[in-house]
């Protein structure tokens, strides 16, 4: 039994976005083959709380499937927002601090981060270090980049940290 650790911003249906529906997608997929999924959320705590009660139990086989939430682990993280320059840059050290507490616990073969704005950099570069992850596989899923979604809807302020 393989085991993968989605590392998300987004998980249908509980939160929007394409991402989600496709991860929840993967998700069923591979829990109906007997596979082991580790979900880690970086979504609010309402819709942690709901995915958890609620939609978990749907899936096929959920005893196979752990949910952590990145708020709840990085409780203790030894940095604030205002220790880096970009807010990207905060996140994605988030996503590695959470990260490497899962798969202390978990040991996923695979790990695959959503891509938007760089979530995995700080753990991509973690296990170039040698650091972490030694053992899992690192992905990261493609999206579409954030220069075309700001040049067909210009929706956002460009500011610092979106450039």
């Amino acid at each position: 039994m393989t085991c993968i650790c989605f590392v998300t911003n987004e998980i249908y249906p509980v939160t929007p976005g394409g991402a989600g529906s496709l991860i929840f997608n993967l998700t069923r997929e591979l829990l109906s083959e007997q596979q082991r999924v580790v979900l880690l959320l970086n979504v609010s705590k309402a819709a942690f709380d709901r995915f958890k009660r609620s939609e978990l139990e749907q899936l096929p086989n959920p005893k196979n499937c752990c949910v952590y939430h990145v708020d709840e682990l990085c409780r203790a993280a030894p940095f604030a927002e205002s220790d880096f320059q970009s807010r990207f840059i905060w996140e994605s050290a988030r996503y590695d601090y959470a990260c490497r507490q899962v798969y202390e616990k978990e040991r996923p073969d695979r790990i695959e981060f959503v891509d938007y704005n760089g979530p995995a950099y700080a753990a991509i570069c973690a296990k170039i270090a040698g650091l972490s992850y030694q053992t899992a596989l690192m992905t990261v899923r493609m999206h579409g980049p954030v220069e075309l979604i700001d040049r067909f809807a210009m929706t956002k302020p460009i500011d610092f940290d979106r450039l």
